[in-house]
């Protein structure tokens, strides 16, 4: 008698469990919602600075304004050199797909560095887009 009641309680859960399924709930999105990046801060557009490591001299002072149409303009001076030591570029700012990752590029492509903004510090990345680490990552960090 335990066994049936054993197998009809088995045979009941089994039909419960294989009942109608529900759909998945579709989803609405609102198609006025703004993406937050890198790109669509109100303030990345400003002025960053900061001294970043240089292998022959005491380090270069880098002062690169971000215009709000896709320019920019970088003033290096290399510190501990007398001669021929400041220099000033201007070029096209790209951002990749994202929005996250910014490449700051000259006409000559002569300079081409990338960075990611955060909040008013911009970083600069590694050949390979991605954040420089070590001892030294502090140093490729330039502020508003």
């Amino acid at each position: 008698m335990n066994s049936k009641i054993l197998q009809l309680a088995l045979i009941s859960l089994f039909m419960i469990s294989c009942g109608k399924q529900k759909p998945p709930q579709k989803l609405s999105l609102n198609s006025k919602a703004e993406v937050i990046n890198s790109q669509n801060p109100l303030d990345w557009p400003g002025t960053y600075k900061g001294v970043i490591p240089c292998a022959d001299c005491e380090g270069i002072e880098q002062e690169i304004t971000l215009n709000d149409n896709n320019t920019f303009t970088l003033k290096s001076i290399y510190l501990g050199k007398l001669k021929n030591n400041k220099f000033e570029e201007t070029g096209i700012l790209i951002w990749d797909k994202t929005g996250n990752i910014i490449t700051a590029e000259t006409k000559d492509k002569s300079f081409i560095v990338s960075y990611i903004i955060d909040g008013n510090t911009l970083i600069q990345l590694d050949n390979e887009k991605r954040e420089i680490t070590g001892p030294l990552a502090e140093n490729y960090k330039l502020r508003k």
